[in-house]
């Protein structure tokens, strides 16, 4: 059986035993939504190809572009690495630099480097 995500509509394919008679609650693996899902009747929906149009010459169908980030906390956390590597990085190559500037620094450097 298919379930969708109510919140990014994910679609996933599960067993139906695996909600049991009286459903359970299962989380989303894109964006970790978590909602309580019933098993669905035995019937299950048949597809049925509908006939497409051929677009007009010149013509291309228009596709739809909402995209969601699926957790921004995994980009705040990325963007904060990539910042303190870039820091460390400066730190470590211009460490001539600081060391003549701020004497005080040379010691540190001496224990780390």
């Amino acid at each position: 059986m298919i379930i969708t995500c109510p919140e990014c509509t994910s679609r996933f394919a599960v067993q139906r035993e695996s909600l049991g008679v009286t459903g359970r609650f299962v989380r989303c693996a894109r964006c970790l939504h978590i909602w309580f899902q019933l098993p669905e009747d035995e019937t299950e929906p048949t597809f049925t190809p509908t006939p497409q149009q051929t677009p007009v010459s010149g013509q291309l169908p228009s596709l739809s572009m909402d995209f969601k980030p699926s957790n921004p906390l995994w980009t705040t956390a990325l963007i904060l690495s990539f910042i303190s590597m870039a820091i460390l990085l400066a730190l470590v190559m211009k460490k001539d630099w600081i060391g003549t500037t701020f004497p005080q620094t040379e010691a540190y450097y001496q224990m780390i480097l």
